[in-house]
Order: structure tokens, then sequence, then C-alpha cells
């Protein structure tokens, strides 16, 4: 279907307007008889409208191309469209087709007005041409028709001095009368042009678009990042980089504010290009002694180059914050823990701060006391957010001579991640707890017979070492003699275990009448005590 479409096309003597390429080289028609065509941007020319600035046109070369050398252009006819982007009632998009799809008469070119073939014209287009084939438009946006220019616009943008604005799109196209009185092109009274010569031929089309665009949008934008971005202490450096979309005709100014206040913000060295770069700049900054916040950097001031509409465009100013840092870390060591024999503790520091990884900031324990293995200089094993480290120490007695009592524990090293040296509020605390309990500790309230129940007010272990642990019970006859260890608690009237507590809590117990309750205790570090020597005397009624 294509071939014979195109054999049609060719016996009307189809016209097509070209334009040189830019390197000069002759466009070479489809067909050996017929025109091809095609318009484009003139070399120095806006590519587009310039919101604010009106003056400013579009100008393109134009120029047709005879394969055959034997059909000749005597008028070429051009004509404008308007498209306005607009938000409907429904708050969807939405266009104003102003000039339909055919457009609206512009002008025309005609005699000796007409190019020869295969020679450039330009043809340049101002938004006051513009506005004068349209100046009158009405549309209805919805809410009945207005004037699309006139005091009160659907784009309250638009004005006497912007008649067009961001976004609005204009288009040229042409129609071609030829010497034998046929006319060709793609607008109203035009004939004889396939769709491909419009779209798919190299070097061919029936059209030139272009829009409104903002040189605001064109203004350079930066982006701040810092090299390490680490906090700093007193006279340490990080570079601070200021990267721009596009090349700028200065150098950024800096400015530092400190952010938790007053005037001590450090120093920062002025701004150069970074290595062979052409958009990214750097700078060194040093933090300053006696502050600790953040310093703001600010760069601003860095505009595009050459004269409006596109060049003197200055960036919006954009800031990234540098952390100082001259204040010692806090560590708080864990509270006392008590050890039993062949058990394990784990030994822990917690910092307010991420403290330092850096190898030679480790941070370190020696444990020693009681007879116990040496655990020297052991390193700490640091929490994945820096803010707490632990080690395990393991119950060892070579000697089997360890006694009961606290160890001593220092901790040492350690810095935060900007340096400044670790300060301990206070150093974990450890026991070795092999303490026997010396007491165990049963009240009952005033009423605590429950039946098949006894209520406990409160039980406690008393102890050098834990008094947490279990507590264990045996009840005899009244008068009956106390148990000592070993005590087989089948001889018991009853027996039972409850949890130390210093809280009410309830033991079973069904039997009926008066008995006399023992107690000894485990701790949970698994020393044993004695059986109580007075007895706790309870009647239990039926």
């Amino acid at each position: 279907m294509k071939t014979i479409k195109y054999l049609s096309l060719t016996l009307v003597g189809i016209f097509i307007l070209v334009v040189s390429c830019k390197d000069d080289r002759e466009l070479v028609p489809v067909w050996e008889t017929g025109v091809t065509a095609y318009a484009e941007v003139a070399d120095g020319s806006e590519d587009n409208f310039v919101f604010g600035f009106p003056a400013i046109g579009v100008t393109y070369d134009f120029q047709w191309v005879s394969a055959d050398s034997k059909s000749t252009v005597t008028k070429i006819d051009f004509y404008v469209l308007f498209d306005e982007p607009y938000v409907d009632g429904d708050g969807n998009d939405a266009i104003a087709n102003h000039g339909g799809s055919t457009g609206v008469y512009w002008k025309s070119l005609e005699g000796g007005n007409v190019p020869a073939n295969r020679v450039n014209t330009a043809v340049t287009v101002t938004q006051a041409d513009v506005y004068e084939l349209f100046k009158t438009a009405k549309y209805d946006y919805g809410n009945g028709e207005i004037d699309v220019f006139g005091a009160t616009p659907q784009n309250t943008d638009r004005d006497v001095t912007n008649r067009f604005v961001t976004d609005d799109a204009i288009t040229v196209k042409w129609k071609l009368t030829l010497s034998d009185g046929r006319v060709m092109g793609g607008v109203a009274g035009g004939e004889g042009w396939s769709p491909s010569a419009c779209t798919e031929l190299p070097g061919s089309n029936c059209l030139l678009a272009w829009s409104v665009v903002d040189p605001a949008d064109s203004a350079p934008k930066a982006t701040l990042s810092l090299k390490s971005g680490k906090n700093l202490k007193a006279a340490a450096k990080d570079t601070v980089f200021v990267s721009f979309n596009k090349k700028v005709a200065n150098a950024p100014a800096l400015a530092l504010a400190a952010t938790a206040g007053g005037a001590i913000t450090g120093t920062i060295g002025t701004p150069a290009l970074y290595k062979t770069s052409e958009t990214k700049y750097f700078a060194v900054y040093e933090a300053p002694a006696g502050y600790t916040g953040g310093v703001k950097v600010t760069a601003s001031g860095s505009a595009t180059p050459g004269t409006a509409p596109f060049g003197g465009l200055v960036m919006a100013a954009k800031s990234i914050t540098v952390n100082v840092d001259n204040t010692a870390p806090e560590g708080v060591g864990n509270g006392n823990i008590f050890l039993a024999k062949n058990g394990s503790a784990v030994i822990k520091m917690t910092f307010n701060e991420a403290m330092s990884t850096v190898a030679k900031d480790s941070i370190y324990v020696t444990i020693s006391g009681q007879n116990m293995d040496a655990f020297a200089n052991k390193r700490m094993t640091l929490a994945a957010d820096g803010k707490s480290a632990s080690i395990t120490y393991n119950y060892k007695d070579a000697g089997d001579d360890a006694t009961a009592g606290p160890m001593t524990v220092v901790v040492a090293g350690g810095k935060d991640v900007a340096g400044n040296a670790l300060s301990i509020l206070n150093q974990p605390a450890l026991t070795i707890d092999l303490f026997t309990p010396t007491g165990v500790t049963v009240t009952l309230p005033g009423a605590y017979d429950f039946g098949t129940q006894i209520k406990i007010s409160s039980a406690t272990i008393t102890n050098a070492g834990s008094t947490k642990g279990t507590i264990y019970w045996v009840a005899v006859d009244a008068g009956d003699p106390a148990p000592v260890h070993p005590y087989d608690t089948d001889d018991a009237v009853a027996s039972g275990s409850f949890a130390a507590s210093g809280s009410a809590q309830f033991i079973n117990f069904a039997p009926n009448g008066n008995f006399d309750l023992y107690f000894y205790a485990v701790t949970d570090t698994g020393n044993k005590s004695a059986y109580t020597v007075a007895p706790l005397s309870i009647t239990m009624n039926p």
C-alpha cells in the first residue's frame, strides 16, 4: 500500500519544504521527481518564546527543494496555531485549541519573496505576531465563553505585558502554491502530501512547534555535600562540595551560621573548581574550639553566564550542616552484677553519643580481685549504633581460691566520632557471689488463712550477695523439732517453694491445725542458706 501511495504522490508532483543540513550535505529525495520539505530553528535564535521577554521571537530557516528541478513554488502561506493548557472544572489537565487543527492565516511569501529551489529564507515569528492573530479569541473553559486575552484571563499570569505564559504552545504550518496552480500542504486548501512526507522522511516536515518557557526554570541548581560528613572537633577539617547542574559564571559565596546560636562558626576557604570539573566547586571547612552544635554552610550567588534572558540567572541558596563536637562523650557502666561460681556476666558501658569505630580509639577493660584469674586490657565490642560497648566475663579460678566480694573493674580508652576522649561517670560493677545467705524473713498479714492457701505479705533474703532467688518451706506439727540440712521433706506435713519478693503472694496449704513453718533460701547465684531457727507458727481452721 505504501508503494502505491508514494507513486500517486509523485505523479501529482508532491512538494515538501526542506532546510539545508548543518553540514551542508544534500538531501536525497525518495522519489526521482517531486519536492521534499523542512524547517528548523535558525542558529542564534531562541528555540522558544521566553516568558517575561515579549520582544524575543523565534527565527527559523525555511527551504524547499525540487528533486527534479522542474516543479516551482510561486507562493508560500503560513498559518499559526496557539494551544493553551488549563485545568478544567474537574481538576483535569486540558488544552484550549485556538486555531483549530489547521491554524489561523498569518502571512504569505509571493513573487520575488519566494526563495529559489534549495535556498534558505529566514522567517521570524514574534509574540506580537501571534497576539495579533488571536487577540479577539474567546473560549469556554467550563463557565461560559470569555476573552482569552481579556482583563480577567483564565491564566492569571497573562497580562498586557506578557500575553503568552509558560507552557503555551505555538505551531506554524504552511502550504505551497505551485506554478501549475496546484496547492500543497498540511493546512486548509492543501492536498497531495502523504503523512509520511511530514513525519517519516528524514529531512522533511510540515510544521514547526515550540512553547513558552520561563527563564527562571533555567537558573542553576546546586547540591551541597561533605567529603566525610563526620563530627568535627576543634581544628578538624572537612571538604564542602557545591555541585551545579550546569556551568556557572562565578563561584558561589559561602556563609557560615551556628545553628545552636552564637558567633562561633569556624572558618571556610574560598571556593574553587574541583580538579578539572567545570560545574563542581569545593572549599575546606575548619571547626572552631569552644562550640558544640551544627554549623550551617550556605552557598549562594552563582549565576548562569551570558546575558538575559538565560544569562545572569542566580541560583537559589542551598545549605548543608556540618556538626561540630568539642564535648567529651560520657559513659556509664552497668549496675552491680553478682557473678555465680562458674557463671558468666556481660560487662557493659552505655554512652550518650556514638563512639569512634577506629581501632586506635578502642575501649578496653581490666577486671581484677578476689583471687580470680587475670583479665587485663580486653577489647570491648562496640554496638552497631556506637552507643554501647560490652564484653563477656567468665568466672575463672584456676587456683580454686577465689573469695567473695567486689571486683575492681576499670574501663579505659575510647573517643567519640569527633575525637573527644571518653569521660566515664561510673565504672561497671561486678561482685563474686560466694556469699551464704544469712537469713530468710517471711511475714504474714493479720488474715493469712485462705482455706487451702496461706497469704504471705513478703518474703526476703538477707545476704551480702544476691538477694534474688527461691525460698523453700516445710511445715511440721506445732512443737516438733526444727528441720536442718539435710532434711527429707517426706517427713514434713507439707512443703513447697516460692520466689523471694517484697509483694504479697499465696502458697497452697491444705492441712488444718496448728503448724510451724521453717524456711531456707537458694539465691539465683546458687548459694544456699540454713533453715530458719525460729518457727513461723500458724493455725489453719477447717
